[in-house]
């Protein structure tokens, strides 16, 4: 389980993280699979494989679904947007009939699931409820195999639970980036200089002080962090311990890119000409730098490792175990490595012989669901729509709601285009047309000696909002990549809301009437469904 306010997030819809060779860093402290979900062949159906490459579920899911990694033998298989449950012992069948629009791995066999309305849940691998979250929990992160989630509120202060749901750590910090090995790093506010490294009773065991060393993209593993003194981006690896002490440097390194963690007593790093190698858990150097990517997502003293754009697998002592003829190394499953050549995979065992070959993989990283009030949703997007309707004083509403609008340029435009984002879900981009510009320029007129002649000179007196009306109305309503719910489900939900207290011209066309100090207008009101879309059109008629 990881979190990281921002970028350093797993998404939904990300397939396997560890393709992108990207750094010398790792996704994941030995990522080694059970299962895996594979086309054989392109367009295929979707089949699963065990760590032998013995094809356990033969063409199952169709090549449109999308399958979850599979821990303790169960999995998601998503279809039209939604999420069901299956077990490998019998995949024909979902383990429950309820879908889900957010979902999470089983990582230690319970996971978080969301329904748009509904507070957040964790749900057991029979896919019976374990727990319900309160509504004051808007986000909550996967379960760690250790039983943790990290949760933020609605103030967007983070928390701990375990795997029954109970708050063990209230949410209390502006920011809660690890969760490992009974270790909690926290910040308090926004503005402190302090990282707090706590217990799972929330009892402070140390403290990183910020003006001084600065985390590094990783987290706790096997008692140690990775950090850079602070800022100095070319610096060394610094080690620190549980306390928040310093244990040693990583010499040669530089703390610039990859992901920085311990595995089986190993970190793997980057030097000063951007070269990969090894050191071990005291901080010496046991592989020199001199790969151009090295991964340590296997565990055990093994390493996915690059030399130029070939990719094979090495050991602690730098032997090759895998020839360097593939174009990257995935994953382990079981004594088997995963891996890419071209558009295609393979199993290939530590002999070098390949098990079993097919063209693509499914294995979505989830990491964390959302409880999503559509009620609150909808009702601010109307809100929205209902500001543009009552938006035809000019020198009030438009001046009022339209800041962003540049009134020196008088006489060039007869609208305007607002783009809000709410609640970091919903995109709403709102265009409004005006029977007229909506500025000009005034002047008035001086008389003006120059000594020899009077004459008649016009002043400017700036620029001024005209009496404009509004005749229309257009706009697209999108999701965010953070939105957690289904464009559909956002759809029914701002049609219920529209069909309150609005004349129903057809399913999807409504009409109300809105009076103003100006005038009367009918303002009928347009959604449909686009794709991945929600255009809406207001005409204004008077």
């Amino acid at each position: 389980m990881r979190k990281i306010k921002t970028n350093m997030l797993l998404t939904a819809s990300v397939i396997v993280a560890t393709l992108l060779f990207s750094s010398c860093g790792k996704e994941k402290s030995g990522y080694n699979l059970e299962y895996l979900a594979v086309q054989m062949s392109k367009g295929d159906s979707w089949s699963i494989i065990d760590r032998d490459g013995n094809e356990v579920v033969k063409e199952e899911y169709p090549s449109d679904s999308k399958i979850s990694e599979i821990h303790n033998g169960v999995y998601w298989v998503q279809s039209d947007s939604k999420y069901q449950l299956f077990n490998i012992e019998n995949p024909k069948k979902p383990v429950v009939d309820e879908e889900f629009a957010d979902v999470t791995p089983f990582y230690s066999g319970v996971a978080v699931v969301s329904n748009p309305n509904q507070p957040i849940q964790i749900i057991g691998k029979d896919g019976k409820m374990v727990a319900t979250l309160g509504k004051d929990i808007k986000r909550c992160f996967s379960i760690s195999k250790e039983g943790y989630g990290i949760f933020y509120n609605q103030d967007k202060k983070y928390g701990i639970i375990n795997s029954k749901g109970q708050v063990i750590i209230p949410p209390a910090y502006s920011s809660i980036y690890c969760c490992y090995e009974g270790i909690i790093l926290a910040q308090k506010s926004e503005d402190d200089n302090t990282l707090l490294i706590l217990d799972m009773k929330g009892e402070k065991q140390g403290e990183i002080d910020t003006r001084k060393y600065e985390k590094l993209f990783g987290d706790y593993s096997e008692g140690k962090l990775a950090v850079r003194n602070a800022g100095d981006e070319n610096g060394q690896v610094v080690i620190l311990d549980k306390t928040g002490k310093k244990l040693f440097e990583i010499k040669k390194s530089r703390a610039l890119y990859g992901y920085f963690s311990y595995n089986s007593g190993y970190m793997d790093f980057e030097n000063g000409d951007f070269k990969c190698g090894v050191a071990n858990d005291k901080g010496e150097i046991v592989i020199r730098p001199k790969y151009d990517k090295i991964r340590n997502v296997l565990g055990g003293g093994l390493f996915f490792a690059k030399k130029g754009d070939k990719c094979g697998v090495i050991d602690a002592e730098d032997n090759t175990i895998i020839d360097f003829d593939y174009d990257d190394g995935i994953l382990g499953m079981g004594d088997n490595f995963l891996m890419q050549d071209g558009e295609s995979y393979s199993l290939i065992n530590k002999e070098g012989k390949e098990i079993i070959a097919f063209d693509n993989i499914s294995n979505e990283v989830i990491g964390y669901v959302d409880y999503v009030d559509l009620e609150s949703i909808s009702a601010s997007i109307l809100k929205s729509i209902e500001e543009f309707e009552q938006a035809t004083p000019i020198s009030q509403s438009v001046k009022t709601i339209f800041k962003e609008l540049d009134i020196n340029q008088a006489g060039s435009s007869c609208g305007i285009t607002h783009r809000t984002t709410l609640d970091d879900k919903v995109n709403v981009i709102l265009e409004i047309t005006y029977d007229n510009n909506l500025a000009e320029e005034k002047f008035h007129t001086e008389k003006v000696n120059d000594g020899w002649f009077t004459y008649d000179r016009n002043v400017s007196d700036g620029v001024h909002w005209t009496n404009a009306v509004p005749e229309r109305i257009s706009g697209t309503i999108s999701l965010t990549d953070a939105a957690g719910i289904n464009i559909s489900d956002l759809y029914k939900a701002l049609l219920a809301k529209l069909s309150d207290g609005r004349k129903k011209l057809s399913d999807t066309k409504f009409s109300k009437i809105v009076k103003t100090s100006r005038q009367t207008l009918e303002c009928q009101t347009s959604l449909e469904l686009e794709g991945y879309n929600i255009e809406l059109v207001i005409v204004l008629r008077r």
